[in-house]
C-alpha cells in the first residue's frame, strides 16, 4: 500500500467514525431510531378565559389538556374556589368546561384548580397541580372627572370629562 492509499483509508475510517458518533448522539441506531420509554406528564396548555383576562358574569370557565384524559379522574380532581354551583362538561377528550347553574357573581376572584391525581387515558399523573386565578367582571364606575367636584370658577362653556373604569 503506499502512502496515497493509507491516507484515503484513515479518512475513511475518521468519517465513519464521525457518522457513527452523529448517529448514536441522534438517537439513531441499526437503522432505526431509539425511542424513550418515558413519556411527560400531561399538563393543561390552554383556559378560557385566559390568564388576566375578566370572567363574563355569564361566562363558562374551560381548560385544555394536551391529551386526552381520564375524565373520572380529573371531574374528582377539578376545584372552584369559593365554591359555585354548576356542572362540568366534556366538549371532546382534552377539553373540560364548567358552566355556573346561575351568574357568577360580580368583582369576585375564583380559583380554578386541577389537583395531580387528575390522570390522563393512559394513567400518567399531572406533574404538579394546576391553578387558575380568575376575577368576574365589575360594576361600572366613575374613575375621574375634570372638573374635580367642588371646582369653582369654571368657565361656562368648559369641557366636562367623565372617566370609567372600562
Amino acid at each position: 500500500m503506499n502512502e496515497r492509499s493509507v491516507g484515503k483509508a484513515w479518512s475513511v475510517l475518521v468519517l465513519s467514525g464521525v457518522f457513527l458518533l452523529a448517529a448514536a448522539s441522534s438517537g439513531w441506531a441499526g437503522g432505526s431510531p431509539t425511542t424513550s420509554t418515558e413519556v411527560a406528564p400531561p399538563r393543561v396548555i390552554e383556559t378560557s378565559p385566559v390568564r388576566g383576562e375578566e370572567l363574563a358574569v355569564d361566562g363558562t370557565v374551560a381548560l385544555v389538556f394536551d391529551r386526552p384524559m381520564d375524565r373520572a379522574s380529573v371531574e374528582s380532581a377539578v376545584n372552584i374556589v369559593p365554591a359555585v354551583a354548576g356542572q362540568w362538561q366534556w366538549t371532546s377528550d382534552t377539553t373540560i368546561r364548567f358552566a355556573p347553574a346561575e351568574l357568577w357573581t360580580r368583582d369576585v376572584a375564583y380559583t380554578v384548580s386541577v389537583g395531580a391525581t387528575a390522570r390522563d387515558a393512559t394513567g400518567i399523573p399531572l406533574a404538579e397541580p394546576f391553578s387558575l386565578r380568575l376575577r368576574t367582571v365589575g360594576f361600572l364606575t366613575v374613575t375621574q372627572m375634570i372638573p374635580v367636584d367642588g371646582a369653582t370658577e369654571i368657565a361656562a362653556d368648559s369641557t366636562i370629562t367623565v372617566m370609567f373604569n372600562r
